[in-house]
């Protein structure tokens, strides 16, 4: 490597690579942006989470998480006849509908609900009498119901889908992390920082790969997926700072502390200013 660092290049080099570093960070900012926005509904929920991701790797079957405690005997005090009219609701593909059907009386789900479930599941429930994992869940909108009533089932994106994204993304995206690490590198930089930093980039990014290519087959490459992917845009991010500092800090301070591995009066083994004046 010589002694050759980003920072001495002239100031249209410089200015250059800045905006190539800019252009490098809005990419990777609008692709976090994308996928959030891609995947935000893909678990039939509003807001980005790991079942968003999980259904777009390996599809979902999320059965209704009140027909579950239905028949899983909760509540301990419901009727047998109240629990089958409100189990054939939820399977009945009229859940919004007949919800609060007037035609049904006090046979009604909502009428069940209302004096079965929300002495429990309430904002208006006694602190001082009920479980707090119990309040936060509360029934008392059709909207709360909403969010408990449904089955979520949503298929896996194909696998040759999956394959086309990573063929167009791979490269690219290697290509970005090599002109960050190498930017770094060429710094007036620990070995130890930038070294660490792309060697997390660059794992992270094929590991992130690795688990998009393999997430159908078993669970924990799902995790192998979120976990890369997050050291890879992290590392990234990190590295890109580090580069644009050496382009446009000041030279280092005699101590070569920002350095990390030079000596009193140099930068990784290279003359100080005053130094390279004296003949």
């Amino acid at each position: 490597m010589g002694s050759f660092r980003v920072g001495q290049l002239g100031f249209g080099h410089r200015l250059g690579l800045t905006g190539v570093l800019g252009c490098l960070a809005v990419g990777q900012l609008a692709g976090l942006s994308h996928m959030r926005t891609h995947f935000d509904k893909r678990d039939d929920r509003p807001g980005f989470t790991v079942d968003d991701v999980k259904s777009a790797y390996r599809g979902l079957d999320a059965p209704s998480p009140l027909l579950a405690s239905l028949n899983a005997g909760h509540p301990d005090g419901l009727k047998p006849d109240e629990r089958k009219v409100l189990i054939a609701w939820l399977t009945s593909g009229k859940i919004e509908q007949d919800y609060d059907n007037p035609d049904l009386g006090v046979a009604s789900p909502r009428e069940i609900v209302a004096a079965s479930c929300l002495q429990c599941h309430s904002v208006r429930a006694d602190a001082s009498k009920v479980d707090a994992n119990a309040r936060k869940l509360t029934l008392d909108t059709t909207a709360d119901i909403k969010k408990v009533a449904f089955s979520r089932q949503v298929l896996p994106t194909p696998a040759d889908k999956i394959v086309v994204s990573i063929h167009a993304h791979a490269p690219s995206m290697a290509l970005m992390a090599l002109a960050v690490m190498a930017l770094a590198t060429f710094s007036r930089w620990s070995r130890m920082i930038t070294g660490g930093l792309s060697a997390l980039c660059g794992l992270g990014l094929a590991g992130e790969f690795a688990g998009m290519w393999f997430a159908t087959s078993g669970g924990a490459w799902i995790n192998v997926l979120l976990a890369s992917g997050a050291a890879f845009h992290l590392s990234f991010a990190l590295l890109t700072l580090l580069a644009f500092a050496e382009l446009w800090l000041p030279g280092c301070a005699n101590s070569g502390a920002c350095c990390g591995g030079g000596t009193k009066g140099k930068c990784n083994g290279q003359p100080s200013s005053s130094e390279a004046k004296q003949p």
